[in-house]
């Protein structure tokens, strides 16, 4: 896991953080189908939830404003979550490193 940053522009000084990046090991059964079809699902649910801070609470899933992209690399699959507000910017990178840490 590591924090996303946008690209640098010759109108800034500094990259801005936009959320967190994922990296998982291809194993059987988990393909990039499966994950959008899951992320999408557990971002509905918050949505029509209302983002109750209690549902799902370490999932940066279950946070407003945010986008999730889903691509292969390699041996790879990359899970990309964004959000154009620093401050769920932050949440998203902070819920992702407690999420992957507890799961260890």
């Amino acid at each position: 896991m590591s924090p996303t940053y946008s690209q640098w522009t010759s109108t800034e000084n500094q990259k801005k953080l936009l959320g967190a990046r994922i990296t998982l090991r291809k194993v059987a059964g988990l393909t990039t189908e499966w994950i959008t079809a899951s992320t999408a699902c557990h971002q509905a649910r918050a949505t029509k939830l209302g983002f109750d801070r209690t549902f799902m609470p370490l999932s940066p899933l279950a946070l407003p404003s945010t986008s999730t992209s889903v691509k292969e690399e390699g041996e790879t699959i990359i899970v990309t979550l964004r959000s154009a507000d620093p401050i769920v910017a932050a949440e998203v990178l902070g819920r992702a490193a407690r999420a992957l840490a507890e799961s260890e």
